[in-house]
């Protein structure tokens, strides 16, 4: 059988391989360096590495997610509180306006228009 080289070069340097991998050597010069190859050191000394330790991880599993339910929301209350937060807006608004605070005016407005559209669609739920 005729193999090419360059696929018996290769053959043999996987079959190689794992040997190569367990083989340290260790080498202390005369200043107390330590040295560390994976060749051979002149003076130096075959180092007995113990077997690898793996483990199987087992297979992950699609995690369910339970949506959250909705949280309960007490429709008088929520009502009464916005109700109570649009008269604060008023009364801020009208301090501002005997302030002549212009910007101060304006922000109020908004946040008591949001206040009083998320009211009336609190009206409109059943």
């Amino acid at each position: 059988m005729n193999i090419p080289t360059s696929t018996f070069t290769l053959l043999l340097l996987l079959t190689c391989a794992p040997l190569n991998a367990q083989q340290i050597y260790k080498y202390v010069d005369p200043q107390g360096k330590v040295t560390y190859s994976s060749e051979p050191i002149k003076g130096g000394k075959k180092v007995e590495l113990p077997p690898i330790s793996t483990i199987s991880l087992p297979k992950p599993t699609e995690a369910k997610v339970e949506p959250k339910p909705a949280p309960i929301i007490d429709k008088a209350q929520r009502k009464k509180d916005l109700q109570d937060a649009i008269a604060n807006e008023e009364k801020a608004i009208a301090s501002a306006k005997t302030k002549a605070q212009a910007s101060e005016v304006t922000t109020h407005e908004k946040k008591l228009l949001e206040l009083k559209t998320e009211l009336s669609h609190l009206d409109d739920k059943p």
